[in-house]
């Protein structure tokens, strides 16, 4: 294969630039409904803000968000008639260029946005992204290698098509749950949740907001209703802080409620995830606590009973699912799960068999391990970025 060879040019010298019309707000687009797509820079893909029944551009081009949380995020649009909001701005070849492919072009913006140097701290202003330089190859004659560009941009596309299929792969083998249980379990007991926990503990009310905790700042986590366990969302809070209240012309002051060692779950947004807390800690108004009755303290593993509990919990919300559980709004209280009965295994007299739970829980842990070091070494991959040394592509991860 001969030498590919390569002129280096500047944004600026191939391609022109338009900003968005602050005039497309929601209410102008109510008032002039049609079938011409407005794009905003909050949105991303196919999104819109909505239609009117006029159009400003009728052409191929790059959208490029400049300012707000999504600065520097680049959409290809096809040739297509729409219009575009404010904060944003599209770049399109120059008429008197040819042979240049815009998706190449793309590419290449692309690489120059993920490099750790080119940070955009929620703006992307204009004079950065006219003067960025990159390569683009040329035939024998010095004109650019229109063909050369497809290449790349199909190698590209091909690596990119790959990631994607990596990603859907992770992101169900996230959400796989093995359930031995019932195998492993033989003899047992069942026994219903209200007779297993104190369902009398609840968490601290609505006045306990993030605005309180962050004036009440200290080194105890509270956690809210979240899908992921670990990290303390609501903050930290201090030791023995105070909530105080107005009813009825009347100062009420009420002790933060602290928890020791127990499960909680979500009976609020993401409802009927369960968590085993160690340590001290707080909850937030969405979340309760479910303390294991001080006669079954020494029989029972906590770790044992959310990988029990949690599946039957989530089977049982109720409220709005979203898609694969983004933006879910559900609901579980307390007299949805009370009378709800789990299996505990026993041993030949009857009693609660702790050695079993702990090897149940063993098991588990060792297949979230496994599941762990998979997502750690396949997640990399699909968040990285292709960027071509000539036509060769190659990864660019960030570590």
């Amino acid at each position: 294969m001969a030498e590919v060879r390569y002129k280096e040019v500047k944004l600026d010298d191939i391609m022109d630039n338009q900003g968005g019309n602050s005039k497309y707000s929601l209410k102008y687009i109510n008032a002039n409904p049609g079938e011409y797509p407005v794009y905003s820079a909050k949105t991303t893909g196919d999104m819109n803000k909505g239609y009117i029944n006029t159009y400003d551009y009728d052409m191929e081009c790059l959208q490029i968000t400049s300012d707000g949380a999504k600065a520097g995020t680049i959409i290809y649009r096809k040739k297509m008639k729409f219009s575009i909001g404010p904060a944003t701005r599209i770049w399109y070849i120059k008429e008197c260029i040819e042979n240049l492919s815009l998706k190449y072009i793309e590419i290449k913006l692309r690489s120059v946005f993920f490099s750790k140097d080119f940070s955009w701290i929620k703006k992307a202003s204009l004079y950065r992204i006219k003067n960025i330089e990159f390569e683009i190859p040329i035939d024998c004659d010095g004109n650019y290698d229109l063909e050369t560009q497809k290449e790349i941009v199909k190698k590209y596309e091909i690596v990119e098509e790959k990631k994607q299929e990596l990603k859907e792969k992770l992101d169900y083998f996230k959400d796989v749950q093995v359930d031995f249980i019932s195998s492993e379990i033989g003899r047992s007991k069942k026994i219903k949740i209200k007779d297993v926990f104190d369902l009398s503990v609840g968490s601290n009310g609505s006045n306990f907001t993030k605005t309180f905790i962050k004036n009440n700042s200290g080194d105890i986590p509270v956690y809210g209703a979240g899908k992921e366990g670990e990290f303390p969302n609501y903050g930290y809070v201090v030791d023995n802080a105070i909530i105080k209240e107005k009813r009825k012309n009347k100062l009420l002051e009420t002790k933060v409620k602290y928890f020791n060692d127990c499960l909680t779950y979500n009976i609020d947004g993401f409802a009927g995830y369960v968590f085993y807390r160690k340590g001290r800690f707080s909850l937030s108004e969405k979340v309760r606590p479910l303390i294991i009755k001080d006669e079954y303290r020494d029989f029972l593993n906590p770790e044992f009973l959310k990988f029990v509990i949690e599946p039957i919990f989530r089977n049982n919300r109720k409220g709005r699912l979203g898609e694969n559980e983004k933006n879910e709004y559900t609901k579980l209280y307390i007299n949805m799960i009370e009378n709800i009965e789990i299996n505990i295994p026993i041993k030949k007299d009857g009693t609660f068999d702790l050695e079993k739970q702990n090897q149940i829980v063993s098991k588990y842990k060792a297949i979230e391990e496994m599941k762990n070091s998979i997502l750690e070494k396949g997640l990399p991959f699909t968040l990285s970025n292709v960027q071509f040394d000539g036509e060769t592509p190659y990864i660019y991860i960030y570590i």
